[in-house]
């Protein structure tokens, strides 16, 4: 018998997953349909939402059918244990840094052609987030398993000391190091556009600047829904192997995932209500 957490749950994760995919798949629809659309930013942007699908595709297995349907034994059931799940979130926290990065570039070295997102640069940039993500969630698939006896899904590192390292560079490098880089960068660009932006006196210029401004708050924001969603769930999972009372898979933890799939669903919304262009093509 379901409890009512678990039902509760499992309806918040459906309707998450369910936005989730309807949101993105716009997202890239609209940027493969219009040409206009097609600027190094949306192709980032792109990027972003194939990592959100991801999550939501393989976090249905174990948090949306595992109370309906046997989980899978073998190779697949290894997979579907969440490790795909993360590997689309793990891209997710480069894309938001590459995003950062190019509007660095795109507004305070708006004319240095040497440092604007090329085609080529922007493939290193795609190819470099899910490289990065492959490596990061590289450990999970050696150590994730479905236990037949737990009937759920388990990490079985060799030591404490493996699982305790790891735990500190998904917090460090998935937390603490991409949000410094984020804030370090979006300062730069605030000061730029909001106190030497006020300097501007052309029409033109003005147009221009309106336009970066409105772009830059868009990704402000969800750099900012990345950190209020994400450091909960890198937090619990860091303290599980810190903190002996802290009970990994307890209530907290399971709120956390939701916060997690809550991130990958909310970015279309952003985009629409934030850009003129994405409410215009959508």
């Amino acid at each position: 018998m379901l409890t009512s957490l678990e039902i509760g749950l499992t309806v918040a994760f459906t309707c998450l997953v369910i936005t989730d995919l309807v949101g993105n798949t716009l997202v890239i629809w609209v940027v493969v349909r219009y040409r206009m659309m097609r600027t190094p930013m949306n192709y980032l942007l792109v990027n972003l939402a194939i990592a959100d699908m991801m999550f939501a595709l393989f976090i249905t297995p174990r948090f949306i059918f595992n109370h309906t349907f046997k989980h899978p034994q073998g190779t697949a059931g290894h997979y579907l244990c969440g490790n795909l799940t993360w590997t689309g979130g793990d891209a997710s926290v480069f894309s938001l840094v590459a995003i950062a990065t190019e509007r660095y570039f795109a507004v305070v070295w708006p004319l240095n052609n040497e440092r604007r997102i090329t085609s080529r640069k922007l493939k290193c940039l795609v190819s470099g987030s899910w490289m990065f993500a492959v490596l990061m969630t590289f450990p999970l698939y050696t150590s994730v398993t479905y236990s037949e006896t737990e009937h759920q899904c388990a990490e079985a590192w060799g030591h404490v000391s493996h699982a305790k390292a790891y735990s500190m560079c998904c917090f460090l490098f998935l937390g603490v190091i991409p949000l410094t880089i984020m804030a370090g960068l979006y300062s730069r660009i605030t000061h730029e556009l909001w106190f030497k932006g006020a300097r501007v006196t052309s029409l033109t210029q003005r147009i221009v600047l309106s336009r970066r401004k409105r772009v830059t708050r868009m990704v402000i924001i969800v750099s900012s829904i990345y950190a209020a969603t994400w450091m909960p769930n890198l937090t619990s999972y860091i303290l599980n192997y810190y903190h002996p009372n802290f009970a990994y898979g307890d209530t907290f933890y399971l709120v956390s995932i939701c916060l997690v799939s809550v991130n990958s669903t909310v970015n279309p919304f952003v985009y629409t209500l934030q850009s003129q262009r994405f409410r215009r093509c959508v």
